[in-house]
């Protein structure tokens, strides 16, 4: 009978203070969400409730026992803490604090989270929570998307970028050669060369994430026209004398809207021809004055007078041409009467006109036959 007393009294004595080495059951888990969506660099949190039955027998036996929440085995690089960890009781409520990396792919990851007890031989109890890493939307667009720009001008177009992601985007640019670009806040500015072909160029615009360095792109597109200089005269043509002095009217435009330098490329060997002024404005005019030279230095026929307009700021031309035609000079002399009757020892006159087409002085001389 005292053998079986002393048993009884030891097993008491074993419950009394070693109370996880008796007790034992099941922990149950339950968390409010079973899935969550982070963005790279970001953190998200769940909710945790654990219960673990037998703590609180371990508890009024004595000795400590508690519960706590774990995350096991996390992708690399992610963080996964519990706050709070652990509590000595029988229940807790955690919020467990997951943290994505910003170089984290795009996909679907599985956290396991688990309840525990410590003090006694409760079985833990496990929860999957998915984390949606969801793929990065760059947008990126220009207004307007396409420019004219003549050489040695320059244009502009509205950037708007924007991304899911809660991060900053820079904006970059390139361009082909002939062309510059650069950004200012949100706005492109696109430069061409003063010699820069005509041809349709692309500009490429850039937006990256200064967090996960994924980018996007669009491209502007800039049309360079060809140049076109209009050089016209008034008039075109006309008729001089030897030594004499005419003008015409020079108009000049390009659609490049640039200056134009004016000058006289071909003048006739003696001749002196000039315009003035020698720079205009597109659309502007200038006189051209001719002089011819004297009748001992000019043949008669038509002469042809050049003048070019080059752009001062791509150095392209046009040009025209007027035409001066040089008659041949006539002299023509009549008299009235052209007939008298005269008898022998009489005399008698006539009166003599005499002009020139060139309008000289003329010189008149007469013969008469012997008698």
């Amino acid at each position: 009978m005292g053998k079986i007393l002393l048993y009884v009294l030891s097993i008491f004595l074993v419950i009394l203070l070693f109370p996880k080495f008796v007790y034992s059951g099941s922990c149950t888990i339950s968390v409010g969400s079973s899935s969550i969506t982070i963005i790279p660099g970001q953190s998200g949190s769940v909710n945790v409730n654990g219960y673990c039955p037998f703590t609180q027998y371990c508890n009024q036996g004595g000795t400590l026992c508690g519960v706590g929440v774990l995350c096991n085995n996390p992708p690399s690089g992610w963080g996964c803490t519990a706050n709070p960890s652990a509590v000595y009781a029988s229940s807790i409520s955690s919020t467990v604090t997951i943290s994505v990396p910003s170089t984290a792919s795009p996909g679907n990851y599985q956290i396991s989270l688990e309840v525990r007890a410590d003090g006694v031989a409760d079985t833990p109890a496990y929860a999957t929570v998915t984390v949606t890493v969801p793929s990065e939307s760059i947008s990126v667009s220009a207004s307007p998307s396409s420019l004219t720009i003549y050489p040695g001008s320059s244009g502009s177009s509205s950037i708007s970028a924007s991304t899911n992601y809660p991060y900053s985007l820079s904006l970059s640019c390139s361009a082909p050669s002939g062309l510059s670009c650069s950004i200012s806040g949100n706005t492109l500015y696109i430069s061409v060369g003063s010699h820069t072909s005509p041809n349709t160029y692309y500009v490429t615009v850039n937006a990256t994430d200064t967090t996960t360095g994924n980018s996007k792109s669009t491209t502007v597109s800039v049309y360079v026209p060809s140049e076109s200089i209009s050089v016209s005269s008034s008039p075109s043509s006309w008729s001089m004398l030897p030594n004499s002095q005419a003008t015409s009217t020079i108009t000049a435009s390009d659609n490049y809207g640039y200056s134009l330098s004016l000058s006289v490329s071909s003048c006739p060997y003696g001749w002196t021809c000039s315009i003035s002024p020698t720079t205009v404005s597109s659309g502007g005019s200038a006189t051209l004055t001719v002089t011819t030279p004297p009748p001992s230095s000019i043949s008669s026929g038509t002469y042809y007078v050049t003048v070019t307009a080059t752009d001062t700021v791509t150095g392209n031309k046009g040009s025209t041409t007027v035409s001066i035609y040089v008659p041949p000079e006539s002299v023509s002399v009549s008299a009235s009467p052209s007939s008298l009757t005269l008898i022998a020892g009489q005399s008698g006159n006539s009166t003599i006109t005499a002009s020139d087409n060139y309008g000289y002085s003329l010189s008149l001389s007469c013969s008469a036959p012997s008698g």
